[in-house]
């Protein structure tokens, strides 16, 4: 399940948005996309090498599967891309169950993707939580910069999930959970993520990008939302991540 609003009531210090204000609207929803019944026609799908998907009809969610073989990927994008608003911020939430992480298998979700067309030369831009192997990250891909800049566990400036963070939680993404962005995009603002526990929206790291970089943090916020499975190196067993 995807949901994108251009506001919301509880997303920073649980009462303040991206540009410092107080939040008093009610939420407007950009995109809503769930499974009841059967797949939406809302994504595309893209696979190689066994890479596929299938519907979990009693679950009302998307199950994208890789084979044993190096290589096999699967790929969920929206067919849009989504229209961020100058002055407001721009919140996404999904919610997924990756597989249990091992080693040689790679796992994204997120507000990310190749805008224009690879046609056009424009390469990935976004935010999203990788499980890379047993490594898990939140991520900031940046086409305007040239890199991908990486917050690991140990390094995040928010809840680290490690069980000591502010919720006292660990993360286990093996289980269900809801992975949230919300994006300042004037070219030069703050990118936060996190998880929600118990209701509540939990920073677990926050992308700063005024008075750091000498051009835009990324070409664009006006992205996809994405879900990738990937092989790397030949793992034993099929893989399987959950797209709720």
């Amino acid at each position: 399940m995807s949901y994108l609003f251009n506001d919301l009531v509880g997303f920073k210090d649980n009462a303040i948005d991206a540009f410092n204000r107080l939040k008093v609207s009610n939420p407007f929803t950009l995109f809503d996309s769930q499974h009841r019944y059967q797949p939406n026609d809302k994504w595309d799908t893209f696979g190689v090498t066994g890479g596929t998907f299938s519907y979990a009809i009693n679950e009302s969610a998307i199950n994208l599967i890789v084979e044993t073989t190096a290589g096999s990927k699967v790929t969920r994008e929206t067919k849009r891309v989504f229209p961020y608003q100058p002055g407001k911020s721009l919140l996404n939430l999904n919610t997924f169950a990756f597989n249990t992480p091992k080693t040689g298998l790679r796992q994204r979700i997120g507000y990310f993707g190749i805008t224009g067309g690879a046609t056009n030369g424009i390469p990935y831009n976004g935010v999203y939580l990788e499980q890379n192997g047993l490594t898990l990250s939140m991520n900031l891909v940046s086409g305007s910069l040239g890199t991908t800049i990486t917050a690991y566990q140990s390094e995040r400036n928010g809840d680290q999930f490690n069980g000591n963070g502010s919720s006292g939680r660990t993360l286990d993404v093996s289980k269900t959970n809801i992975f949230w962005t919300d994006i300042e995009w004037l070219g030069v603002g703050d990118v936060r993520t996190g998880s929600v526990v118990d209701g509540k929206p939990v920073i677990a790291h926050t992308f700063h990008n005024d008075n750091i970089n000498t051009t835009t943090y990324m070409t664009t916020a006006c992205l996809p939302i994405r879900y990738e499975l990937e092989n790397l190196t030949g793992q034993t067993g099929s893989s399987e991540m959950k797209q709720i």
